[in-house]
């Protein structure tokens, strides 16, 4: 697996180690030092992991923003005879608005720049866990929930960092130190009328939009973080779309410039993809 952002590169080999190389001013190669700039690919530290040896491991996924990157730990662990994974977060690099978390109470990040691995911590002291996917953008980020009857998680959108523009989708234009859940915004919205309308979210509809009825927006496959618009590819096959609009980028039928802090359908109902 390889990613690419702002003047960095990432990629992940097979035995779940991480290589950085680029731009290096900000921290974002991982190697605990800010001062020099990578020409060929270096092993990204481990930081605050409890890695076996100096270096990151057991990494799964990884995803280069603008000047941070994150990636999710995924460590097997037994308990009481059965067999279960772990995922954990885990972000170097620029911290200027929040990307990487405000961090734990008792030892906060601060905003300025973590040349190694960090925690991804969540709200109430708690570390962001069980999540499929993870995105790193332009001065914020995001991560997909897994799908988890027992424990009550949809594959829903967590999102932080710079949100002036909208693009964390929870319904405000500020930025957030800990990761908020995107709005349910027009997927809550009838595409015809109560009576007919698809109601049932555990249901994957192709080529309609399903009503939403859990407050936050659910069910997402695919996440893609632009410089200050998100769009997101739902297991019904609809697009959505938030943040700024000033090129049309939310793909708004009723082509207005009109950003929007919540969820928008990016083209129409009856087309799935």
């Amino acid at each position: 697996m390889v990613s690419a952002g702002g003047y960095a590169s990432a990629a992940l080999k097979g035995d779940g180690t991480v290589w950085t190389w680029g731009q290096n001013i900000y921290g974002q190669l991982g190697i605990n030092s800010n001062e020099l700039n990578q020409g060929a690919p270096v092993q990204v530290l481990k930081g605050g992991s409890d890695s076996i040896d100096n270096y990151l491991q057991s990494i799964s996924t990884v995803s280069v923003g603008n000047d941070h990157m994150l990636v999710i730990q995924t460590l097997d662990k037994t308990a009481g005879g059965d067999k279960t994974q772990e995922q954990r977060v885990w972000g170097w690099g620029s911290n200027g608005n929040y990307q990487l978390t405000a961090g734990p109470s008792d030892a906060p990040y601060g905003a300025g720049l973590k040349s190694a691995a960090v925690r991804i911590m969540g709200s109430g002291e708690r570390a962001v866990e069980k999540v499929k996917a993870v995105y790193a953008g332009f001065g914020y980020s995001a991560a997909i929930n897994n799908v988890d009857g027992e424990s009550g998680i949809n594959a829903e959108i967590l999102t932080w960092g710079l949100g002036r523009s909208g693009q964390l989708g929870n319904g405000a234009s500020a930025d957030q130190q800990y990761p908020v859940l995107v709005a349910a915004g027009d997927t809550a919205a009838h595409t015809r009328n109560a009576a007919t309308d698809v109601a049932d979210t555990g249901k994957d509809t192709p080529g309609y939009k399903v009503t939403e009825t859990s407050g936050n927006l659910t069910q997402a496959k695919f996440l893609a973080l632009g410089q200050d618009h998100v769009s997101v590819l739902r297991m019904d096959g609809t697009f959505w779309a938030w943040g700024d609009n000033t090129y049309y980028q939310l793909g708004d039928v009723n082509n207005t410039l009109t950003g929007n802090n919540k969820p928008i359908m990016s083209g129409y109902r009856q087309i799935g993809y």
